[in-house]
């Protein structure tokens, strides 16, 4: 009962836009771990007048009739840096510190994205969009400002 009133605690401050600090009792030194918010963007698909918020951890919030395509609490991380939403399909990428790019909704209608010109593999600090003129994907940037394009493969390919 205890652990599941500290998880609405962290959820309600979350939903307040507050910094989460949790003690991680499980290991064998207590830790303190912080999540916070480490990116935003709008609903660009039109289906309302909301966005959605990422978290450190993972965590992606929808707001104001936002479709909710799910979030990156499953691979246990805390060094996602940014989103990019699709303005072609419905779904949004979250981005890590790492240069990794993880997929929800119906972004790439499935496909991994192609690396235009390498990838990052550290210091990353966000995602931009458009990638070009035309296609879909987006761009990584990383501290030094080196911008890694990521696009989707043609349909067909």
């Amino acid at each position: 009962m205890k652990r599941i009133a500290i998880g609405l605690a962290v959820v309600a401050a979350a939903g307040l836009g507050l910094t989460v600090r949790v003690i991680d009792a499980s290991a064998s030194a207590p830790r303190a771990v912080s999540y916070y918010i480490v990116g935003t963007w709008p609903d660009d698909i039109g289906f309302g007048s909301g966005g959605w918020v990422l978290w450190s951890n993972g965590y992606v919030k929808a707001l104001n009739g936002a479709p909710y395509y799910g979030n990156g609490l499953k691979y246990h991380l805390n060094n996602f840096v940014g989103m990019v939403g699709d303005p072609h399909d419905a779904g949004y990428w979250l981005i890590t510190s790492t240069g990794k790019a993880y997929a929800f909704g119906a972004v790439c209608n499935g496909n991994p994205l192609e690396a235009r010109n390498g990838d990052p593999k550290f210091n990353v600090i966000g995602g931009i969009y458009p990638v070009g003129s035309s296609g879909e994907g987006f761009s990584m940037v990383t501290l030094k400002g080196r911008v890694y394009q990521f696009v989707c493969p043609p349909i067909g390919d």
